[in-house]
């Protein structure tokens, strides 16, 4: 991270004050594909320990194991009616089996991802139902480690630069874009320590 970490000191001393003091902290890249947004539709708006109950739940309903991964396959079949049972609302079972119908439409290409780049990303998933912008931005931090993300509707994010700065109120989405042009190209980096500074790093 050595660049993007000089990068941004020399940018910003008010963040690169907050990057000496929180240390090394790094993205790890992982596979983006159908599973990984399956799960964050049944993950959106509960607890984590409720929303890995459903998921198992799901699985097995569907049957697989708890630590296999969805496909969009699975789905095929299934109405929201029958995917009920399994602790999803009517609202997700709806997201899911969109997803999945545009994944086997091939409406969604998670296997050209690596070569698109994120405004393409981020349009081609909001047609999803149940997928939006800050859903899409997550997973292009952590999952794809994309280095300038920036996800200016994030609460946390607000409230962290919002004590980084000493203001008295939050900025708005418009000023949070303003506000983190010098992270350029790092926008993710400055995110990360940003969220961290709040030991509020979301989870997808």
């Amino acid at each position: 991270m050595g660049i993007a970490h000089d990068h941004l000191e020399s940018a910003d001393p008010k963040l690169g004050e907050l990057i000496r003091n929180l240390g090394h902290l790094e993205f790890t890249k992982g596979t983006v594909n159908f599973d990984c947004f399956a799960t964050s539709i049944i993950f959106q708006q509960l607890s984590v320990k409720a929303a890995q109950s459903i998921a198992r739940k799901t699985k097995a309903g569907l049957g697989i194991e708890a630590e296999a991964a969805f496909t969009p396959e699975l789905f095929l079949g299934h109405s929201i009616d029958s995917l009920r049972p399994y602790g999803l609302s009517r609202q997700k079972a709806t997201y899911l089996l969109d997803l999945a119908e545009r994944t086997t439409k091939n409406e969604i290409h998670f296997h050209k991802f690596e070569s698109m780049s994120d405004e393409a990303i981020i349009a081609e998933l909001t047609q999803v139902k149940g997928i939006g912008a800050w859903t899409v931005q997550m997973v292009l931090m952590f999952d794809m480690a994309r280095p300038d993300v920036f996800a200016p509707h994030d609460l946390g994010l607000q409230a962290a630069i919002q004590k980084l700065d000493g203001l008295e109120t939050r900025l708005k989405p418009k000023q949070m874009l303003e506000r983190a042009e010098i992270w350029r190209p790092y926008r993710s980096y400055a995110c990360l320590y940003l969220w961290k500074s709040l030991e509020k790093t979301p989870a997808l």
